[in-house]
């Protein structure tokens, strides 16, 4: 479990953001982000590749070191596999001092492939954890990666925990219209690695490569398939 820094926060909607549409966790620039999170789906269950739209990531169980934490000072919810450093539940967790003018940490998050955990010492942040965790243990949690990139309106990427019955429903069907269109691309991909025998041609020549990722051709671009 690594300490994010970058785009953590909660995302809501109505008015006044009554409405709890998300956690994001955030990210860093570590190899613990960078990794993916096939592991950590898993783990609860949220790997579901055939279905479409906010399906595709729901939780469907509760690790068995899944928990909520709560104190006189802070409340918790992760999954924390390391025994509670200075009074806190994981070390990357720990609310660090204020630094000259700046106002004290009221959330700290952290997580890899395989754990995560977030912590809120104020009351607004600690509510939002017993939302989400009620969320999560009545299987109305979805967790991915890069909300950003999939849905319309979030502002946040890392990794997200989203309560399902909160997402707006433009927010759902723009999701499942991006998983269709990337559904509809991997077919024509299919169609043309087979007319053109690319990657036959490319193992011949004994040549490798890094990535070979497809898009569907611009209209000014003059190519003999509908992608590039």
């Amino acid at each position: 479990m690594r300490r994010a820094f970058n785009d953590m926060g909660f995302q809501t909607s109505g008015k006044r953001g009554k409405n709890l549409v998300a956690l994001s966790l955030g990210f860093d620039f570590t190899a613990e982000h960078e990794w993916g999170i096939e592991d950590l789906q898993q783990l609860c269950g949220s790997l579901h590749p055939k279905k479409k739209g906010i399906e595709r990531y729901r939780v469907t169980k509760t690790p068995e070191d899944y928990k909520i934490v709560e104190t006189d000072d802070y409340t918790a919810i992760g999954i924390f596999r390391t025994e509670p450093s200075r009074g806190y539940p994981n070390r990357e967790l720990e609310i660090s001092r204020p630094w000259g003018d700046h106002a004290p940490e009221t959330m700290t998050s952290a997580w890899s492939g395989r754990d995560f955990g977030v912590l809120a010492t104020d009351d607004l942040g600690r509510r939002r954890l017993r939302e989400i965790h009620k969320a999560f243990l009545d299987g109305d949690v979805a967790l991915f990666i890069g909300a950003h990139r999939l849905l319309p309106g979030y502002k946040f990427g890392g990794l997200t925990l989203a309560i399902i019955s909160h997402m707006p429903k433009p927010m759902l069907d723009a999701l499942k219209e991006k998983h269709l269109e990337r559904e509809k691309l991997e077919k024509a991909t299919r169609a043309a690695e087979k007319s053109s025998k690319l990657l036959e041609t490319l193992k011949k020549a004994n040549l490798k490569w890094f990535a070979l990722s497809p898009m569907w051709a611009r209209p000014e671009e003059k190519t003999k398939y509908k992608i590039s």
